[in-house]
């Protein structure tokens, strides 16, 4: 279980460094970006206030009750 997490975490991570490498994210405000989708179909509401929060799929499925 231990170890699928950690795969599932670091294939994560790469989608993310991907996107950043290969798109520009624009910046809203102070804490407040809209970030590309993987694809480039879809732009996604980053937001750092006392923690971050996204508008994206996979962390509404894996954050929405924290």
């Amino acid at each position: 279980m231990q170890a699928d997490l950690k795969g599932e975490s670091e294939a994560r991570k790469e989608r993310g460094a991907e996107v950043l490498n290969t798109r520009v994210p624009e910046k809203v405000n102070e804490t407040t970006y809209l970030i590309p989708s993987s694809d480039g179909a879809t732009k996604y509401k980053v937001r750092h206030l006392d923690a971050y929060s996204c508008t994206c799929p996979d962390y509404m499925n894996r954050c929405k009750d924290r």
